[in-house]
């Protein structure tokens, strides 16, 4: 795709990430003038109970005020929602696996401006990101529970 690093191209080719296990079977995307503009991938378990997001992108030139980003979380967070419903899951539990080199800067993205949850290392170093601070790459627990039967997001 265009304007994608090492990390997602490598995951784009296989549909994984290196040393992972979880195969992406559900994708969202978006065109803009029959051009693809924007992508979301995810693995959800064959019981429909937990759902990793392996990558979302955003072509640069999109961003910003059309909030794709959002967008796209809304329309696979209803996806992963219908499937769940039809295995008759009560809830479903979403995490993320990312390259680590994008770590920080994915945890501001996820808990800052999608409304995720995180461990405290995670919540800081999404915060600090925010404000300038740049971290080593680390790994940081992020996560985003929904109930199955309302849609609405769960306290954890």
């Amino acid at each position: 795709g265009h304007g994608w690093a090492g990390p997602q191209q490598a995951f784009a080719l296989d549909g994984r990430h290196p040393g992972s296990d979880r195969q992406c079977n559900i994708s969202i995307g978006i065109q803009c003038l029959g051009e693809p503009v924007g992508i979301l991938a995810m693995s959800l378990d064959r019981a429909a109970r937990t759902c990793m997001v392996q990558a979302i992108h955003v072509v640069p030139k999109m961003r910003g005020p059309g909030q794709l980003p959002a967008h796209l979380w809304a329309r696979a967070r209803e996806c992963v929602l219908e499937c769940a419903r039809s295995k008759k899951s009560r809830s479903v539990r979403f995490s993320l696996e990312m390259a680590c080199c994008q770590s920080q800067q994915g945890a501001h993205f996820w808990i800052c401006r999608m409304g995720w949850d995180g461990t405290e290392h995670a919540r800081q170093a999404a915060h600090e990101w925010g404000q300038g601070v740049k971290w080593k790459p680390g790994t940081y627990g992020l996560w985003y529970e929904v109930d199955v039967c309302t849609g609405m997001r769960r306290a954890t």
